[in-house]
């Protein structure tokens, strides 16, 4: 671990050279735009999703609302990821609980859906809907015409569909809104009874935002400050339940040392009076 520190150490102060920094920020920066990368990278820090979607290179197509990239992760309807187990737990006491209606925000075809009900003892009438950008959501209304023997999947485009319903499950997907959960939460009528989220990069201090390139598409990458997010969602209305760690997660943020993500987290969230 030292070593690992060591080389990050030497590597970040590299980048911060008067001369060398730029010119390998430069190469950097280029590379990022001109080559499909293999694993998720990231571009500079911006103040909100506008400007960061507007600094995304060209080079690819920017954002998941493309046929092309609808069934991006079909293959993981099959299987779950290790991350995925706090989710996997929670899901099951809250089915025990009474629970039968999630929402699924961001949840593309529905991959958790199919994946966690090989693990699960989905309740009899439960109702799951993923709420998708149009041509995702599109995708996954044909996909589970065909995977859905059990009719309990739907579709929607709209994230206020999410009130009144039992959980509110968002696994990967805060960091690629244009809006907050809380903006999401505090008009609502009947806010969900419970949140859980999943995969969510938070820093220990600031809030931000970048460009991710996932080898095929650009999207803008929101990082919310932990302690913030917390207070949000506590102001309205929720109570942390549980929460754990995720490190097998990180986002580094090339040239910009002060902003990478050491690890990621999960929540559950209850209502105060649930």
């Amino acid at each position: 671990m030292a070593f690992v520190q060591t080389l990050y150490s030497l590597r970040d102060r590299a980048r911060r050279a008067p001369i060398l920094g730029p010119w390998l920020e430069n190469r950097y920066r280029h590379r990022f735009a001109r080559q499909r990368i293999d694993h998720n990278a990231y571009c500079g820090v911006y103040p909100d999703f506008a400007s960061a979607l507007a600094a995304a290179p060209d080079t690819l197509p920017k954002g998941y609302d493309h046929a092309e990239t609808a069934l991006l992760y079909a293959a993981r309807t099959r299987y779950v990821l290790a991350c995925d187990y706090p989710a996997l737990f929670w899901l099951q006491r809250l089915f025990t609980e009474g629970c039968a209606s999630v929402f699924d925000l961001g949840g593309s075809i529905g991959i958790k859906y199919y994946a966690f009900r090989r693990y699960l003892d989905y309740p009899a009438n439960l109702h799951w809907t993923v709420c998708e950008l149009p041509t995702v959501a599109t995708a996954g209304a044909e996909w589970a015409a065909e995977h859905d023997p059990h009719h309990q999947l739907a579709f929607t485009r709209a994230p206020a569909e999410a009130s009144g319903r039992d959980i509110l499950f968002a696994s990967g997907s805060l960091q690629y809104l244009d809006y907050t959960l809380a903006d999401l939460l505090k008009p609502m009528a009947r806010p969900p009874a419970h949140v859980l989220v999943t995969m969510l990069p938070l820093h220990s201090e600031r809030g931000f935002y970048t460009v991710q390139n996932i080898g095929t598409l650009y999207c803008a990458y929101g990082i919310a400050a932990r302690p913030e997010f917390v207070a949000q969602m506590q102001a309205a209305g929720y109570v942390v339940r549980d929460q754990w760690d995720q490190p097998d997660r990180q986002c580094d943020i090339p040239f910009h040392p002060e902003y990478r993500v050491e690890k990621y987290y999960g929540y559950l969230f209850s209502r105060k009076n649930t």
